[in-house]
């Protein structure tokens, strides 16, 4: 059985649309935006490499907590699920953007 790897960034005072088009010129990928109450309104969603990434903001839900409360400084949050290392890497290139986060399953 294959060994998943799920990693989440953050962006701290950079827009969305900067973070997308970071991501989008880093991978070489075009992210669709996408309408979500649960992801706090407009995302981004794409695919690379076989990896799924999502970009979205940071907001807070009807409760009062943050999508990623562990990580309130960070307004912008990227998932990147199923990452290769290639991929990961790259990301890591993208101006603005750190790894706060990386998961095995």
């Amino acid at each position: 059985m294959a060994i998943e790897r799920f990693d989440l960034y953050g962006a701290k005072g950079v827009n969305l649309d900067s973070v997308v088009s970071g991501i989008e010129e880093s991978l070489g990928i075009r992210l669709a935006e996408h309408e979500s109450s649960y992801r706090g309104g407009i995302y981004f969603r794409g695919e690379a490499s076989g990896c799924e990434i999502v970009v979205q903001r940071n907001v807070e839900d009807e409760d009062g907590s943050k999508a990623e409360s562990g990580f309130d400084a960070y307004g912008v949050l990227v998932y990147a699920d199923s990452v290769d290392e290639a991929t990961s890497l790259r990301l890591g290139r993208v101006e603005g953007i750190v790894l706060l986060r990386s998961d095995l399953a």
